[in-house]
């Protein structure tokens, strides 16, 4: 019982911290864009800077974190059950019948797209996430070599059609977003995971979404997928950390890598 109300306390912890430290220019929702990032709730370690290495080597953070480290092991995660959450591994084909929704609400086959080109196939949370906000705006840096080298871009979150419209409003990329609303193809790809309901609570209230009605309640785990025209991955980093990412350097070798 005191371990669960710890592993409780802990979580909520989480929320306090990543709701409260936010950065002014990626990361602020309102407000003067000016502000100083507050401080840490009281008993809260400081923030790790933006752009600490994961213990992997390969991901970097984005944003404002407790840990670079897998949260299962730090007790941040906001899963019901982390155990759910089983990547694709290099080697394995992207399952078939794959279909998102472009942002004008039509059908985008993947296994087709990926068939043409080469394709770089990222999943992210969502418009209203800030750790993925900062990650699109470093994929944007990217985008330019990654397309020289002949890859597509492609990154699914579960933003509606029309969510994808409005962000893309305000931040135009040079890729492609796509909607993956109802999570089955995340699903397919073993990155979803139902959300517990503080979590739930803190992105309707705090992030404007409310993931019960659109997704049923549950998120995408954040990863990256280079894949060859035969739909085989040739590589992947899936980091259970939403606040990690893998980092533009690692993308571009392992980009280069797969083609040679």
């Amino acid at each position: 019982m005191l371990h669960t109300k710890i592993h409780a306390i802990l979580r909520l912890l989480a929320i306090v911290f990543c709701t409260a430290l936010v950065l002014p220019t990626a990361f602020a929702q309102g407000g003067p864009p000016d502000a100083p990032p507050p401080g840490p709730p009281p008993g809260m370690p400081p923030p790790l800077p933006v752009g600490t290495l994961a213990p992997d080597g390969i991901g970097v953070t984005v944003g404002p974190a407790p840990t670079a480290g897998n949260m299962d092991e730090s007790g941040f995660g906001p899963w019901v059950d982390v155990s759910v959450v089983s990547p694709l591994q290099n080697g394995d084909k992207i399952p078939d019948n794959s279909t998102l929704l472009a942002t004008d609400g039509t059908s985008f086959d993947l296994n087709a797209a990926v068939a043409e080109q080469p394709t770089l196939l990222i999943f992210y949370r969502g418009g209203w996430c800030p750790y993925c906000n900062a990650h699109l705006r470093e994929l944007q840096g990217s985008a330019g070599a990654l397309q020289e080298m002949g890859y597509r871009i492609l990154a699914v979150s579960t933003d509606t059609p029309s969510q994808l419209q409005e962000f893309m409003a305000e931040e135009p990329v040079d890729y492609t977003l796509l909607s993956d609303s109802t999570v089955e193809v995340a699903t397919k790809f073993g990155l979803r995971f139902q959300v517990v309901e503080h979590y739930l609570d803190h992105v309707r209230d705090d992030r404007g979404r409310d993931l019960r009605e659109q997704t049923g309640g549950y998120l995408i785990t954040p990863g990256a997928f280079i894949l060859d025209q035969s739909g085989t991955i040739r590589f992947s980093y899936v980091n259970n950390n939403f606040a990690v990412r893998i980092s533009q350097d690692a993308l571009l070798a392992a980009a280069r890598a797969a083609i040679e």
